[in-house]
């Protein structure tokens, strides 16, 4: 095993064995981020954590939540429909109706969305914590109907949805891989899906890489197909029946 495998192996260990859940902490995230904190003291935080890897932090929400338009990370990035998003969506298509309840978890401005409205889908739903994505999906893809797309950090917002409240789940790239470890977030993903979850991630990259696989199947979903595309993985997952 290479010493990069070896690493990155470790750091999956550490993810998902080693890590402490906060509930709360990730419920209230919205609340949290409206504090005003001294720069020193956000430094000096942000030094520790690269120790205290065990607890919960803010950082990675404030920057998600601060992206302008124009940066690394900003809406206009997420504006086409690109390879590896039509991949995701004919494989939406392949295992979901055009009426069932389907979640786009970190949705952004809505590139899916609108690519699923326009085939005729039309009971979805999105999150996302940037507002200025969810304000500029408005009007950049006007034929959402944005009455179920809210602005909020994804954590909250699976823990207040009802179990199996969705006939699909789905997310594209470095989503969930960049939500702490200090959240279960394939639990909650799980709960609320009542058929599929459909994952187009990178399975070893990001900042939290685990072992998503056993993850998944820790929570009564199936793998029924899976297959990489030089970097990302699809991954569809089918909900265990009478779990």
């Amino acid at each position: 095993m290479s010493p990069k495998k070896i690493k990155i192996t470790f750091i999956k260990i550490k993810n998902t064995f080693l890590t402490p859940h906060y509930i709360n902490f990730h419920r209230d995230v919205a609340k949290n981020l409206k504090k005003k904190k001294r720069e020193k003291i956000n430094k000096l935080i942000n030094f520790l954590f690269k120790f205290l890897w065990f607890l919960p932090n803010l950082e990675s929400y404030k920057y998600w939540s601060e992206r302008q338009a124009d940066d690394g990370h900003g809406y206009k990035k997420y504006l086409g429909v690109d390879s590896n998003s039509r991949i995701l969506i004919n494989e939406i298509e392949k295992r979901t109706n055009k009426n069932d309840k389907i979640l786009d978890l970190c949705c952004n401005i809505g590139r899916h969305l609108n690519a699923l409205t326009e085939m005729g889908y039309s009971n979805l739903f999105g999150v996302d914590i940037n507002n200025l994505a969810i304000e500029k999906m408005k009007t950049t893809f006007q034929s959402i109907n944005t009455k179920n797309i809210f602005h909020e950090n994804a954590e909250s917002y699976l823990l207040k949805t009802e179990s199996n409240f969705f006939d699909a789940v789905y997310t594209y790239g470095a989503t969930v891989e960049l939500i702490p470890p200090t959240f279960p977030i394939v639990n909650e993903i799980c709960r609320v899906s009542k058929k599929f979850v459909i994952f187009l991630i990178e399975e070893d990259g990001h900042a939290y890489p685990r072992f998503w696989r056993y993850e998944f199947k820790k929570n009564n979903m199936n793998l029924i197909y899976s297959k990489n595309f030089f970097g990302p993985s699809l991954l569809v997952y089918e909900k265990v029946k009478n779990s």
